[in-house]
């Protein structure tokens, strides 16, 4: 057979491609987030920020997207095809190697020692794989503005255990980036291509908005950076939650009126107070933001009480939130919870997301 695109012109081996470019999967309905403060959501987008003269749209997709069902596959039953070589390819990964000890030449085409058959993976993701495994210029500047593509390429990559061909890492772009399937979509691959720096940018971003457990579109995105996110996701707010109901003890400690009339303004705004994990429908972000409107908690001069906010002032244990019965001790010290709101959301900047496991 002809192929599509010949790489190595005196390639020995066939790769071929079926039905290409299937989409990544929908989120099922039963895995959709509630938004329990829909009202303090903040859809604001970054919208002056330029990377290279182009601007990033992955400022510009609101969350909603995630939830866009995929396309409707175009491509059924057309083969997109490679002439290769089976040397470049042994070389390129473990994977490959493994695959030569084994029967790589079933149903081999004329004129190739070996076919290889594979569905489903994007053609310009696989494209420039196969540039890069014989290398040849694989135009990988695109995916710093294509998160999608990125994704499609790492998911390949991390099929075929070619991890060492790239060291493929972008400049951390600062600024505000909506929980969205391209933040999704960049988080996978920043763990793909061990681009440490914006996979703790991304897992942030994650972790401060998510409403429960991260989505994953079907990609192979690993348990342990999963559960990981979730846990610091859960402490986040469990924080945010003890830092307001150890304010709201002391007032009724103070001044009973003033106390109830504060629990009250609470448990309307949440629905319940306090909070309990697992907190789904809750992003620590808009917890923070709804605290926030509710009233002056740093100085806490509600109902003639003032207390000063000072690193001495202890909250009723009883009170506290326990964001998950498997939070490790460094998660739980109640002496990292800062003393006032504004430092409470300060403390974000410093999330210390060292610990989730990229090299899982």
């Amino acid at each position: 057979m002809e192929p599509t695109y010949t790489i190595e012109g005196n390639g020995d081996t066939i790769f071929i491609l079926c039905d290409p470019d299937r989409p990544f999967e929908e989120v099922d309905h039963e895995d959709l987030w509630f938004n329990h403060l829909q009202q303090y959501d903040d859809i604001t987008t970054d919208k002056s920020h330029l990377r290279d003269n182009v601007k990033d749209y992955r400022y510009r997709l609101q969350e909603t997207r995630v939830n866009i069902l995929p396309s409707a596959r175009k491509n059924m039953g057309r083969q997109v095809s490679w002439r290769v070589s089976s040397e470049k390819l042994k070389n390129a990964s473990v994977y490959f190697r493994d695959l030569a000890t084994q029967d790589w030449n079933e149903g081999s085409e004329q004129g190739y020692k070996y076919t290889i058959t594979v569905e489903g993976w994007n053609e310009a993701a696989l494209h420039k794989l196969i540039l890069r495994i014989h290398g040849q210029d694989a135009a990988l500047n695109e995916l710093q503005v294509n998160p999608k593509l990125c994704a499609q390429l790492a998911v390949i990559v991390d099929a075929y255990q070619c991890y060492d061909l790239f060291e493929l890492s972008f400049p951390a772009v600062p600024g505000r980036y909506p929980y969205n399937e391209n933040l999704l979509f960049s988080l996978f691959s920043s763990w793909v291509f061990r681009d440490e720096e914006n996979f703790r940018v991304f897992s942030k971003a994650i972790i401060t908005q998510a409403r429960g457990r991260m989505h994953t579109l079907g990609m192979p995105i690993r348990e342990p950076i999963i559960n990981a996110i979730e846990k610091r996701r859960q402490f986040y707010i469990a924080e945010i939650v003890n830092f307001a109901n150890g304010k709201l003890q002391k007032l009724l400690a103070c001044d009973q009126t003033a106390g109830d009339h504060l629990e009250e303004t609470l448990a309307f705004t949440f629905g319940e107070w306090p909070l309990k994990a697992p907190f789904e429908g809750f992003g620590a972000i808009n917890v923070h933001r709804a605290l926030d409107q509710i009233g002056s908690w740093d100085d806490l001069q509600l109902g003639g009480c003032q207390y000063e906010t000072d690193s001495s002032s202890e909250m009723d244990s009883s009170s506290e939130v326990d964001s998950s019965s498997e939070m490790d001790s460094s998660m739980t010290d109640s002496s990292l919870y800062p003393v006032t709101l504004k430092e409470l959301k300060e403390d974000w900047d410093g999330l210390n997301v060292n610990a989730l496991p990229i090299d899982v």
